[in-house]
């Protein structure tokens, strides 16, 4: 039976002392150290009764928030809505305050977070009481050669005080689900400002690739987040989340605009593994597998259907795989850390901003693209009303032709 952990620590504590390694003083020091601190106030955070408790309180609280405001809108006004707003804030901070004291640090943080997202709508208030904003934006906006600034000013604005909203209160209270905020909005920033600088249609080639900038920008971020944040708290893993979620998205888009291309997303899967591996990242990992998974059922719909020879391949893979990771690991190849300091990669924060780049250069071919879809479908819908217009009408039991509703005098 092996030996406890802390009877083996005093044990090798005992044989350095007598060794002359360390003084008598050094090895009280470091039992003193040893020793365990006061229990903490609340569990740790994960998925535990309390920690869902802390989640459905601040979804009762944003849910009666929004039940009061669609119920009083228009009778509020906008000093009403930005007073009610204020009120929430001022209440969530003071909860986070009080619980702070008392040591639940993951109750404190949640308190903070509701207070941070109520900003916006604190602003939102203020803007249309002042006559900044219009009560409704103009008819055009959402129109092919809409006016960026006009169309998106308010929504912009509103975006960048949550930012600001967030960054204040993760400088006030540690907690890393508040980098959800900026994160998310940095998403919906990069794929403006990509539509504001190329005049982007809508399509499902420029979006994909619109969104794709998005997710390469909050990757970049992400990363460069990983690299410089603290230990105690983990704020990356917000933008890697985000970055995952759209560029599953990016690589819907794309895969549905480019049939050509869908070899490559081999490759893609590949390389989404390989930096799962490097960062150590859930999120990314999940992608990866996806991708994978997606990838093999493209093979077997398009190639290998009927076959049993893919199959049977792809088993035989899996084990050389599974062969392969044993030996690495008993070799010793992957003896790293683990930590914030040993999410690199190579070429760095450049690595993730490459499909910016990438979606740039596609751009006007994307465009064409898009063009060419549209023009299609219209002249395929103009064929499907002139078939219709073409074909016989039914015959009525008395021999005669029935006649529409848009038929009759």
């Amino acid at each position: 039976m092996p030996e406890p952990r802390d009877a083996a620590l005093a044990r090798a504590l005992l044989d350095a002392e007598r060794h002359g390694i360390i003084s008598a003083a050094q090895r009280a020091a470091i039992e003193q150290l040893a020793e365990p601190g006061p229990a903490p106030v609340e569990p740790p955070r994960g998925v535990n009764p309390v920690t869902v408790a802390y989640g459905l309180g601040a979804a009762a609280v944003i849910y009666a928030l929004g039940w009061f405001l669609a119920d009083r809108w228009k009778s509020l006004g906008p000093w009403g809505i930005a007073g009610v707003g204020a009120l929430y804030a001022l209440l969530c901070a003071a909860t986070a305050r009080v619980v702070a004291r008392e040591g639940f640090r993951t109750a404190a943080g949640i308190a903070t977070l509701l207070a941070a997202a109520l900003v916006p709508l604190i602003v939102f208030g203020v803007g249309h009481g002042a006559g900044l904003w219009p009560a409704s934006n103009p008819a055009y906006c959402g129109t092919w050669g809409w006016p960026f600034p006009e169309c998106v000013s308010e929504r912009i604005t509103l975006e960048l005080v949550a930012v600001a909203a967030a960054l204040i209160a993760i400088r006030i209270r540690a907690f890393g689900p508040i980098a959800l905020i900026p994160f998310t909005i940095l998403a919906t920033l990069a794929f403006d400002l990509h539509i504001a600088i190329w005049e982007s249609d809508r399509g499902a080639a420029t979006g994909g690739w619109n969104l794709l900038t998005a997710a390469s920008i909050v990757a970049t971020v992400a990363y460069l987040v990983d690299r410089r944040q603290s230990p105690e708290e983990d704020y990356a893993r917000w933008g890697w989340l985000t970055a995952s979620y759209v560029g599953v998205i990016a690589l819907g888009a794309l895969w549905n605009a480019y049939d050509e291309y869908h070899p490559l997303l081999g490759a893609v899967a590949v390389v989404i593994v390989t930096l799962a591996v490097w960062l150590r990242r859930r999120s990314v990992l999940l992608v990866g597998v996806g991708t994978t998974l997606w990838f093999i059922g493209w093979l077997a719909s398009k190639y290998f259907k009927g076959t049993l020879v893919f199959p049977l391949a792809l088993a035989g893979l899996g084990v050389a795989t599974i062969i392969v990771a044993v030996w690495v690991q008993r070799r010793g190849f992957l003896r790293r850390s683990g930590d914030a300091a040993d999410r690199r990669v190579p070429l760095g924060a450049t690595l993730f901003i490459v499909p910016a780049f990438l979606a740039a250069f596609m751009h006007t071919d994307a465009r064409a693209r898009d063009h060419e879809a549209r023009v299609s479908q219209r002249t395929q819908q103009r064929a499907a009303r002139a078939r219709d217009r073409m074909a016989p009408k039914p015959t009525a039991p008395n021999g005669t032709a029935e006649t529409t509703g848009g038929d009759k005098p």
